[in-house]
């Protein structure tokens, strides 16, 4: 379960300027893939809410099966926009419904115009898979591994899980779930800022 949260917008001497209300939405598809689906096209910020401790569970299961930390990274830097909160999401939603109250305030949360921020580091030329795009950590040798580890995770979380879909549907889905959140964050554009064109 979740709730709103209220965002707190300051400046740089940490004034506050401002305050809204981020109204957040459950989900309640019956299948763990259709719930995922459901996060990838409208994604919410679950990890707030009340979680089932099965996760743990969920997470002891694939480390047995794999080898190697769930989620994990050994040595692959690649891809951590997506690593920072998506992968951890998408257990909460294979774990079970996500239902959400409204009226019940889940929490306040700091918002400031920094030039830190994710959304901003595009416009930081040194940090190339920010500003390139997802073709710079596919360049890499480990690019690949990170996603094949990535799809074989969420792939086993949500059979696990008791999906009703087949493994060929599973696998086909998981990867056109990893492409669509690397592709999202693009990069600073077509045009290097020196350039005449």
């Amino acid at each position: 379960m979740l709730g709103p949260e209220t965002k707190i917008q300051y400046d740089e001497n940490l004034n506050v300027i401002g305050t809204r209300d981020k109204h957040w939405h459950g989900c309640l598809y019956n299948d763990p893939l259709d719930r995922i689906y459901d996060y990838t096209v409208n994604p919410t910020l679950a990890y707030y809410g009340v979680c089932r401790t099965s996760m743990r569970d969920y997470l002891r299961n694939i480390e047995s099966r794999t080898g190697r930390v769930c989620f994990g990274r050994e040595g692959v830097v690649e891809f951590d926009y997506f690593d920072q909160e998506i992968p951890w999401n998408m257990l909460v939603y294979a774990a079970g419904k996500i239902k959400y109250f409204p009226q019940h305030l889940m929490g306040a949360r700091g918002i400031h115009d920094s030039s830190e921020r994710a959304e901003r580091l595009y416009k930081n030329e040194k940090l190339k898979g920010y500003n390139l795009g997802p073709i710079v950590p596919l360049s890499h040798r480990t690019g690949w591994k990170a996603i094949l580890d990535s799809h074989e995770d969420i792939s086993l979380l949500i059979r696990l899980c008791k999906t009703k879909y087949s493994k060929e549907v599973v696998d086909d889905s998981v990867m056109r779930i990893l492409w669509s959140f690397y592709i999202r964050f693009s990069g600073a554009g077509l045009f290097w800022p020196d350039t005449d064109y």
